[in-house]
């Protein structure tokens, strides 16, 4: 008795588990990244006026602006785009980078700007951008250089 008892509740907590699964919406990849920045906005007290200006002000980002470098280490580590030794994480970087190609680049497709950001982290690997003084630096100029490779290929 017992014993079928305990099996109703195992059958009972795996059917709970699955719905649960199969009902929760999965969460964005853009979504990560906004709750990702919204979260570094909170905890480091910064105006999110000022950073949206100069987002979207600056087709590439300001390398010297230390509030910018933090912010975006801040948000990449968050994305496990920072690896924990403090390296940028390449792989995930490629992950998450076509989100920003498409923020940057309207007319290029899903398809198209995982293909363009292989590209382009493999290009700016090459070329050794992350040279900076700080690694929020390092995450600027690999940002900049993503986003100045996939410009070149849309002229």
């Amino acid at each position: 008795m017992i014993h079928n008892l305990n099996m109703k509740v195992l059958v009972i907590v795996c059917l709970l588990i699955a719905y649960t699964q199969a009902t929760s919406e999965p969460i964005s990849i853009r979504d990560r990244i906004l709750q990702a920045m919204n979260q570094c906005i909170q905890e480091n007290a910064w105006d999110e006026n000022e950073l949206k200006y100069i987002f979207k002000n600056n087709f590439l980002l300001p390398t010297d602006n230390e509030k910018v470098n933090d912010f975006l280490l801040c948000y990449w580590k968050k994305l496990n785009m920072i690896d924990q030794h403090g390296e940028i994480n390449l792989s995930q970087v490629k992950v998450l980078i076509p989100n920003l190609i498409r923020e940057l680049f309207h007319n290029i497709s899903e398809n198209e700007s995982v293909i363009l950001a292989e590209q382009a982290v493999n290009e700016c690997n090459k070329r050794g951008v992350a040279t900076g003084k700080s690694m929020g630096q390092n995450c600027v100029l690999l940002r900049n250089c993503v986003a100045q490779y996939v410009k070149d290929k849309q002229d």
